[in-house]
């Protein structure tokens, strides 16, 4: 009987080591997808959305916007974890010429900040130039959670709540 359970907790710490040789290869694989993107030249969105299509071969291509802040329309996202402290991501919709909004992510502030607009952490009025790293929300996040049209707080990202309660396509 030792020997079964000697060797079935050898078959299961290779399976759990295989695991973690893919783990490993799927983590460099992301690395290098990230420098070389990161690598390429910083472009207009709208000449990589046009090229591209709106998220496929996007993410993490450094990218920059013009348009106003719709500081009427911020969300915080509540209870992200930054360095051990809990807090809130600003989000900001940045409405371009075209009528298109762009969700940014404006930062982090502690988790007992008013708002939003935070006191201190607003966004510059009229016509801003922003410059970032185009990330795609929904590999990260879940749809589902809450937002409150009152308190302008989301519990977790939802595209399509955003998009109904943000003016702008």
């Amino acid at each position: 009987m030792g020997h079964v359970v000697a060797i079935a907790a050898i078959v299961v710490f290779i399976v759990l080591g295989m695991w973690q040789l893919n783990r490993l290869a799927e983590r460099r694989d992301l690395n290098s997808l990230v420098t070389a993107r990161m690598d390429m030249e910083v472009a207009r969105l709208d000449s990589l959305t046009a090229r591209y299509g709106f998220f496929e071969g996007l993410e993490f291509r450094r990218t920059f916007v013009t348009g106003r802040y719709l500081a009427e329309h911020e969300v915080m996202y509540l209870l992200v974890s930054r360095n051990g402290q809990s807090g809130h991501v600003l989000l900001t919709p940045l409405q371009l010429d075209t009528g298109e909004v762009v969700l940014i992510e404006r930062g982090w502030v502690p988790a007992d900040s008013e708002g939003p607009p935070v006191p201190g952490a607003e966004p510059p009025s009229g016509v801003v130039t922003v410059t970032g790293m185009f990330l795609d929300p929904d590999d990260r996040r879940r749809a589902g959670g809450t937002l409150d049209l009152e308190t302008r707080r989301i519990t977790t990202f939802d595209r399509q709540r955003l998009d109904d309660a943000i003016p702008g396509e």
